[in-house]
């Protein structure tokens, strides 16, 4: 499990920005803040600290939830899924209690378990693909294996949304991905995207857990959302969902996304609402009288704890702004220079924002990058300013780095090289960050909280 001295990887070139001196502190504050709250939020360490089991007793958080249990079976689904599983390992060792168990890790990851009774299995934390149908099949095998006094762990992330899916005939994981593509375009919510999900899959919407009723179920769900955590997280694969096949054609035609749907996801949508599919799993059913759920963290969470860093550790009075906007990178790196110019706040301040950034395009780079290279232009000519534009997951498949540390000089630096500019505008922004030392490279599997914004400015 990470530990707070490898969380950034390239924290030395970070606080060094050659030729930024006068923004060395406000550097140095950002980078231990970031670590240290990362570290206190580890997921692997909660569930090893407040997961146990003594005299047949299954304890959480001091709390005795199942007595008598038998056998212990753990399902971990997200980008989180490993970190997690070494967790409840770890809290259970030495009990006998575990039987067997299945964990998700992203393509570019390499495995840390080395446990002959968990099977590791590869998936994509961004996209759907062929191997979330293997990853729904392989818990659905688990889940059935279990009887009356065993217990069920489900540890589950961010990503877990796209690392399991069984799609319901006739429909493949392309038809889900193009669902979840254009809802995510126009602007849906989380919540939005996962009701339509959940009744186009066999296992969403609380319909895996209902496989077996008998035995006891228990989540453990980390989230980079504040609202609706466990329906939004693996799109409540054992959580109810109260939407039903109407409003899902509801949504779809509220955003005016339903005409442009394969005609296979319209047909799975119409039979639901004439009854010829079964409904998810509502409140109230059976399927959750042996369940229970604790979040572990979520995107509030992280923000809090990293606001009173700022202000307990460097005096740096902190506001956070919002803890789950929806914007383009565009947009928010238009906002986040506008801060560094005026705010109406008596300087130095800290200023944070965190939601999800919404690229169009799909690159290696990540949409915080974007949204750095879109502030540049905007950033007015202060000492001791810093920016970070960072995506809380770290880096994996699918990023070359998880976040970019800006000030004002570094960005006048690149934008008055004009072969440098043609390159912003075409795109290619990845080797210009990384050659002016501006990317922030965190381990994968440290945290998920979604997209983070950070100003900070100095004294005047």
């Amino acid at each position: 499990m990470s530990t707070l001295n490898d969380i950034i990887i390239n924290k030395q070139e970070l606080l060094n920005l050659a030729g930024d001196r006068s923004t060395v502190s406000l550097r140095s504050l950002i980078v231990r803040g970031i670590e240290k709250t990362f570290t206190e939020l580890n997921p692997g360490y909660k569930i090893k600290r407040e997961l146990s089991l003594n005299n047949g007793w299954l304890y959480w958080e001091g709390k005795g939830l199942i007595h008598n249990v038998e056998k212990i079976y753990i399902i971990a689904i997200g980008s989180l899924a490993e970190e997690m599983m070494l967790g409840a390992l770890e809290a259970l060792r030495g009990t006998h209690s575990f039987i067997k168990g299945m964990v998700t890790i992203p393509f570019a990851s390499q495995p840390r378990l080395k446990t002959p009774d968990v099977e590791i299995i590869r998936a994509n934390p961004q996209f759907f693909d062929g191997n979330a149908i293997r990853v729904a099949k392989t818990a659905q095998s688990i889940i059935k294996e279990a009887s009356g006094n065993d217990v069920i762990i489900y540890l589950l992330s961010p990503g877990a949304r796209t690392m399991i899916a069984y799609p319901k005939e006739p429909l493949s994981p392309s038809h889900l991905e193009e669902v979840r593509f254009k809802l995510s375009r126009v602007g849906a919510t989380p919540l939005e995207i996962s009701q339509v999900l959940a009744h186009l899959d066999q296992v969403k919407g609380g319909q895996l857990i209902s496989i077996n009723p008998l035995a006891y179920h228990l989540s453990l769900t980390v989230a980079h959302v504040s609202n609706h955590e466990f329906q939004v997280i693996g799109d409540g694969i054992t959580y109810p969902d109260p939407s039903t096949y109407k409003h899902v054609e509801f949504i779809l035609q509220k955003y005016n996304v339903w005409e442009k749907l394969d005609a296979k996801i319209k047909t799975v949508i119409n039979k639901g609402i004439n009854r010829e599919l079964p409904e998810t799993k509502k409140p109230g059913s059976k399927a959750f009288k042996r369940h229970g759920s604790f979040l572990l963290a979520n995107t509030k969470v992280f923000v809090t704890q990293l606001a009173d860093y700022f202000q307990k550790a460097g005096r740096l009075p902190s506001v956070i702004l919002t803890d789950n906007f929806v914007a383009d990178p565009q947009s928010i790196g238009r906002l986040a220079a506008s801060f560094t110019s005026a705010t109406g706040l008596n300087r130095p301040y800290a200023l944070i924002m965190a939601g999800k950034i919404q690229s169009k395009r799909v690159a290696n780079d990540s949409p915080v990058t974007d949204a750095a290279i879109a502030a540049m232009p905007f950033l007015k000519e202060r000492k001791k300013d810093v920016l970070v534009f960072l995506d809380t997951g770290g880096k994996d498949g699918h990023m070359t780095y998880a976040g970019v540390i800006l000030t004002p000089q570094k960005s006048e630096e690149i934008l008055k090289d004009t072969a440098k500019v043609i390159q912003l505008k075409g795109g290619f922004n990845e080797k210009i960050i990384r050659e002016h030392h501006l990317a922030i490279e965190i381990k994968q599997g440290v945290g998920a909280y979604g997209h983070l914004i950070i100003v900070i400015s100095g004294e005047q």
